[in-house]
Order: C-alpha cells, then structure tokens, then sequence
C-alpha cells in the first residue's frame, strides 16, 4: 500500500488508511476490544505504518535494482462480474525484494520488503550518488507468524534496529524473511 502510494506521489496529495481502528478484521491498523477485554495493539497492518511514519523522507528518491531473485505469482482476481477488468493478475515475475526510497535534507532512506516466507536474502545498497556517513541504521520489523497462528493479539511482529556499516558508499547487510527493513543514512 504505501510503496504503491509513494510510485504515485505525483498525483497523490493525500491518502488515507481504511480500518485504521478495528474488533475483527485482520487489516486494521489498531486492534481494539469493546469490553477492555484486551489493551489496544497495532496489528501488522499498524506496525508497517508505525514504522513507515517515524522513518522515511518527504521526497521519492529513483530506485535501480540489478539481480532481484523472483517468483512466479498464479493466483489472479477479476473485477465485478460481468466486466473483463482484471484486479490482480497472475505473472511470471514478482520480486522478492521490494525497494522504494526517500530523502530529506538529512537523510536517505531505503525501504526494502523481503517477500520470501522462508528465505533470509542478503543485499548491497549502492549510495554513492549521495554523500553519506560510515555507519546506517536499519530499523527491522520482522514478523512473529507461523503459519497456522490462529491470531488475535497482541503484536506479533517486532521492531528491532541495528548498525550496518558503509564502506565504499555501498552497506551490504541480510533481509530477514518476511521483514520490512529501512535502512536509515545520515546525508553529510
């Protein structure tokens, strides 16, 4: 959603999350209890825009990726009956990284999904068009989901930062899988 939303910011002046606030639904940004059975909590859909929030730029900055691994996507979902518009359809090619990136007069941030259900994917980020100091930190959300988790709270994903190093304008440093990482360079 929010990586869609930065590839359109050139017509997008403003967007917004539906069911931020919710009893049931798995898309709900905050999971809430009518009889303060449970404390409110972020489901995933509210860690991923907790983190986006506290760590990206105000301008989208070009991204290039060179030997992304991908896989094949079959699933496919047609539009209202009747119609012939496809929502989402099956491909050959989907990444299994997903990059975007931001700046501000600051820092650079690179937003990088690794879509692998099993797979750790180790990756380089090349910064040398911008001047940046010898150490990023990547703000990791990685997910606590195992497959046939019946859930219902509290947070199952968690927040961690660490140190990667910049040598050569190039940070070299491993996606967990199922993560959303930004790596966080301080622009000199």
């Amino acid at each position: 959603m929010w990586k869609g939303l930065v590839g359109a910011g050139d017509v997008v002046g403003l967007a917004c999350q539906s069911m931020t606030v919710g009893k049931r639904w798995g898309i709900a940004a905050v999971r809430v209890s009518e009889t303060a059975e449970f404390a409110p909590f972020y489901a995933p859909c509210g860690q991923v825009l907790k983190l986006y929030r506290s760590h990206h730029g105000n301008e989208v900055v070009a991204v290039q990726t060179r030997g992304v691994p991908t896989y094949e996507q079959v699933f496919s979902m047609g539009g209202p009956e009747g119609e012939s518009v496809q929502m989402i359809a099956a491909t050959n090619t989907v990444a299994l990284v997903d990059v975007a990136a931001t700046r501000s007069a600051a820092r650079l941030y690179v937003h990088a999904i690794n879509r692998h259900y099993r797979a750790d994917i180790p990756v380089e980020l090349d910064v040398s068009l911008y001047s940046v100091a010898g150490t990023a930190t990547a703000h990791v959300l990685t997910s606590g989901w195992v497959d046939g988790l019946d859930w219902d709270g509290p947070e199952i994903g968690t927040i961690t930062t660490m140190a990667v190093n910049v040598s050569g304008q190039k940070a070299r440093l491993t996606l967990p899988r199922r993560s959303v990482t930004i790596v966080e360079f301080t622009r000199l």
